[in-house]
């Protein structure tokens, strides 16, 4: 019990330790001469990349060769927003006008989700057997926040009463985000299913808001305070008076466009350019995701879209690539899982997906009593167990235990 006590005391390490890095891949199609990042589930990314002059829905797996285009025949345009494993979400431009659209993995799949009598539609989000997006209708191409599940037919109005527009961009399959312009503003908005569910998400003293993202009962998006001030990414849980201010210090300009439920991504304007950025639930931190880029290769990123399973985080974004002079769809990942992770708190050697004091004071028990699962390293600090538990293994926890695994 010594020894636990003076080596927590004496490491003051924080309660969650640092991560490890970030692989970063380009997914720009080989032909492209542009392409983003816009949605992320799993293993897949969605977006789209222009080939001469047209514009393709695209989907990805993972790496740049893997991209499928799902752009219907016949249209002049086409993009991916987002998705699941089963299915994907945009809009396509085909004779008459733009057209929200659904596909199932390949172009020929293409369903128009275009309600009857819109005069053109947009799906934006999807989760489970939801989409969400808009409609446009006469008179006047009033703009109106829809939900689908499959079929053009089976779209619900999430229109506010009293909004002279509206939009739906995100889906948690039980909740809705987006925005609505109430008065003279854009209000950032949640729905559960109907129009009447709609919840103000809009801060007071706020000119303008927009929630971009929905997962586990968190909202993300923008909130502007005023002229001069900037707009400021921000995150909610269910009302108005819940929102944090993720606004980064230093920065001028930021925004969130994507939530796993625990974490946010956007961007952030510091210094001369918008930085891919990525939140854990406060402005505190903010981690700046364009560092793990080549420096002086690119300028302008950003970050859309973030997915994990607890054992790996993955986000799509775009950044603009000097030497190539084109945008170019990214994904990092990191691995969060790890063989730290020993305990969650109870002392009974369960797992929760976090490397935290927990951890540590297990296996300091461990180390104590001379339990095999100490035995970590035989002094080569590669990780090789040695069949003895000793000083080597101790030291070698620490170091990892401090480096974040």
């Amino acid at each position: 019990m010594r020894l636990r006590t003076l080596l927590v005391g004496a490491l003051a390490i924080p309660a969650s330790a640092a991560q490890a890095q970030w692989t970063v891949t380009r997914l720009n199609p080989f032909g492209s001469t542009e392409s983003w990042g816009i949605g992320a589930y799993g293993a897949r990314q969605f977006g789209r990349a222009r080939f001469g002059s047209q514009d393709r829905a695209v989907v990805w797996n993972g790496s740049q060769s893997s991209y499928v285009h799902l752009h219907p025949a016949g249209a002049t345009s086409s993009t991916a927003s987002g998705g699941t494993d089963v299915v994907q979400v945009g809009h396509a431009f085909v004779s008459g006008g733009t057209f929200a659209a659904l596909w199932r993995g390949s172009a020929a799949s293409w369903v128009n989700l275009n309600p009857q009598g819109a005069l053109g539609s947009r799906a934006e989000g999807a989760f489970g057997d939801q989409q969400v997006g808009y409609a446009s209708f006469a008179p006047g191409a009033v703009q109106r926040a829809c939900l689908w599940s499959g079929t053009a037919d089976s779209w619900v109005d999430l229109h506010p009463i009293g909004a002279t527009w509206s939009e739906a961009v995100s889906t948690s399959g039980v909740q809705q985000v987006g925005r609505a312009y109430i008065g003279d503003a854009t209000h950032a908005s949640l729905w559960s299913g109907s129009a009447a569910s709609w919840v103000d998400l809009h801060p007071a003293g706020a000119l303008s808001s927009a929630a971009t993202a929905v997962a586990r009962g968190q909202q993300v998006g923008w909130v502007w305070a005023g002229f001069g001030l900037g707009g400021h990414a921000c995150v909610w849980s269910g009302t108005s008076e819940s929102v944090v201010d993720l606004h980064p210090v230093g920065a001028r300009n930021s925004a969130c466009y994507g939530t796993s439920g625990v974490q946010q991504v956007g961007e952030a304007f510091i210094g001369d350019r918008y930085r891919a950025s990525l939140w854990s639930g406060s402005s505190s931190s903010w981690e700046d995701l364009s560092r793990a880029l080549p420096e002086g290769m690119w300028g302008q990123t950003y970050a859309f879209a973030i997915w994990s399973d607890g054992d790996r985080v993955c986000i799509v974004g775009s950044g603009h690539n000097y030497l190539t002079g084109r945008q170019e769809a990214l994904l990092w990942t990191r691995d969060i899982s790890c063989d730290l992770d020993l305990d969650d708190g109870s002392g009974t050697g369960s797992h929760d997906r976090a490397i935290t004091i927990d951890d540590l004071l297990y296996f300091l028990s461990a180390f104590e009593a001379g339990a095999a699962i100490a035995d970590i390293d035989n002094g080569t600090y590669t990780g090789t167990s040695d069949g003895m538990v000793t000083i080597d293994d101790l030291v070698y926890f620490l170091f990892r235990f401090e480096e974040g695994c």
